[in-house]
């Protein structure tokens, strides 16, 4: 989260103003500074409203279940395990994990539009695939 303020060059004021006050500014300064903190959800929710990104980023790296950033962490990540029992897998296992993962994306759609961040439509990355 703190590459995230550094890009956005943002202090921990300004992302306390862009959650709509929701959350102060120390508040912002304990969960970056002191990440093992048991935090509320709509405190996270808040969080990611003030750095303009998705809730699952940061509700993701507050319980250490982030998004891969890098090859590494992929190979490490569920989704690079289900990836590696799919090359290898029988046409019906296959299928089957194709629809887990377009119910996984049909849920994050919906997780996104039923919780709006401050990211307008036009900024949101589209998921791969779901162009």
């Amino acid at each position: 989260m703190r590459r995230i303020i550094s890009e956005k060059k943002l202090n921990y004021r300004e992302v306390a103003r862009r959650s709509g006050d929701a959350i102060s500014h120390s508040t912002v300064g304990d969960i970056i500074n002191k990440p093992a903190k048991d935090v509320q959800i709509d405190t996270l929710r808040a969080l990611a409203k003030g750095l303009g990104v998705a809730e699952g980023e940061v509700i993701g790296r507050a319980t250490g279940k982030g998004v891969p950033t890098n090859e590494a962490e992929f190979q490490e990540s569920s989704l690079y395990f289900l990836y590696q029992q799919r090359l290898t897998a029988d046409q019906e296992t296959k299928n089957l994990i194709d629809q887990t993962i377009e119910m996984l994306l049909d849920r994050i759609d919906k997780t996104r539009s039923s919780h709006p961040t401050s990211v307008s439509e036009e900024e949101k990355e589209p998921l791969p695939g779901r162009q």
